[in-house]
């Protein structure tokens, strides 16, 4: 029993290091919105710059995701259909976060296996 607490007494020593992440900033272009009335498609490319960024960030790779949205850009818009438009948000700049690779969680792998006895 004695053993068994010096070894974790030990493997808690070697898990209190900090949590490190990777940080990338990315400047794009959110999707276009439907042919819409002016004033609706100017609202759905606003609303659509959040689910845009989540996705932007996951198609990074594992683990990535939005840690902010710095700016959600400039509303563009262009005719399509006779008196409606599609817009979009241009320049939407995030700033996407990771875990970094080992940094976390990584303490206990000298102790994997070793089968503590009494």
């Amino acid at each position: 029993m004695k053993r068994f607490v010096l070894a974790m007494l030990l493997a808690a020593a070697g898990v209190a290091h900090a949590t490190e992440y990777e940080t990338q900033a990315i400047k794009v272009d959110a999707k276009a919105s439907r042919c819409l009335e002016q004033s609706a498609g100017e609202k759905e490319a606003r609303d659509r710059v959040a689910a845009d960024a989540a996705n932007i960030c996951r198609e990074k790779g594992y683990g990535w995701h939005v840690q902010e949205v710095k700016s959600a850009g400039n509303v563009a818009c262009s005719p399509c259909e006779s008196d409606k438009t599609r817009c979009q948000a241009t320049n939407v700049e995030l700033i996407c976060r990771r875990l970094k690779p080992g940094s976390t969680g990584m303490g206990m792998l000298p102790f994997l296996g070793t089968g503590f006895k009494d």
